[in-house]
C-alpha cells in the first residue's frame, strides 16, 4: 500500500484523467511485480466550481451517491485490480453533483465485516444503514456507519481494513477562489 500511495502522488503530479492517471498507476505497479501484488482503486476528480464529478475504478466498491433522498451506487465503470495485468484499459464516467449531494466512498472491509456467526456485514445492511440517515452531515454517515459495522461484528476479529470517506458538495456559491465561506 504504501509503494501504491508514492506512485499515486507521482502519477497525478502529471495532468489526466481518472481512467489515464489508472491506466499508468496500472503499468507502475505491475513493473517487476514478481510478488503479484494487486490493489484496488477508485479514482475521483471533483471540480468543486462547477460540481463535475469523473471518475474511473480500478475493481474497487462503487461509492454510493446519496441525492434528494436516492441512494444508488454511482454508474459502474468497469476496471480491473491495478497490478494484475499490464496495458488494461480504464474507463471513465462522469457527472455533476448538485447542491447538497453527497458520496460515501468505503473499502471492503465494511460490506466484509464479518459477526462471530461468519455473517457479512453485506451491501444490503448498507443500503439500509444509508437509507436510515439518509439527510445525515458526512460526520455523522461516517460515525453511524462504523457504529453499525462495529455493532453488527459484536467484537468479533476482522481481517481486512475499514475504511470510511463522506463528502458532501455544497455548491459553487460556498467557493471564492477555492476557499470555503460558509
Amino acid at each position: 500500500m504504501a509503494v501504491t500511495k508514492t506512485l499515486l502522488k507521482a502519477t497525478t503530479s502529471r495532468t489526466g484523467s481518472p481512467d489515464e492517471i489508472l491506466s499508468r498507476l496500472n503499468a507502475e505497479i505491475c513493473r517487476d511485480n514478481t510478488a503479484c501484488m494487486f490493489v484496488t482503486l477508485f479514482m475521483a476528480i471533483l471540480d468543486i466550481r462547477t460540481g463535475r464529478l469523473e471518475y474511473s475504478n480500478g475493481g474497487h466498491n462503487l461509492p454510493y451517491l446519496l441525492s434528494n433522498g436516492r441512494i444508488q451506487p454511482l454508474d459502474n465503470t468497469s476496471g480491473m485490480v491495478l497490478g494484475a495485468m499490464e496495458g488494461v484499459k480504464f474507463s471513465r464516467n462522469g457527472m455533476v453533483l448538485q447542491p447538497g449531494d453527497r458520496l460515501l466512498l468505503y473499502t471492503d472491509g465494511v460490506t466484509e465485516a464479518m459477526n462471530e456467526s461468519e455473517h457479512l456485514f453485506s451491501e444490503r445492511r448498507l443500503e439500509e444503514l444509508l437509507a436510515s440517515v439518509k439527510k445525515a452531515s458526512p460526520e455523522d454517515l461516517t460515525r453511524a456507519l462504523v457504529n453499525e459495522v462495529r455493532r453488527f461484528a459484536a467484537g468479533a476479529a476482522q481481517s481486512d481494513d475499514i475504511t470510511i470517506l463522506a463528502l458532501q458538495y455544497w455548491g459553487a456559491a460556498h467557493h471564492v477562489r477555492g476557499q470555503d465561506i460558509s
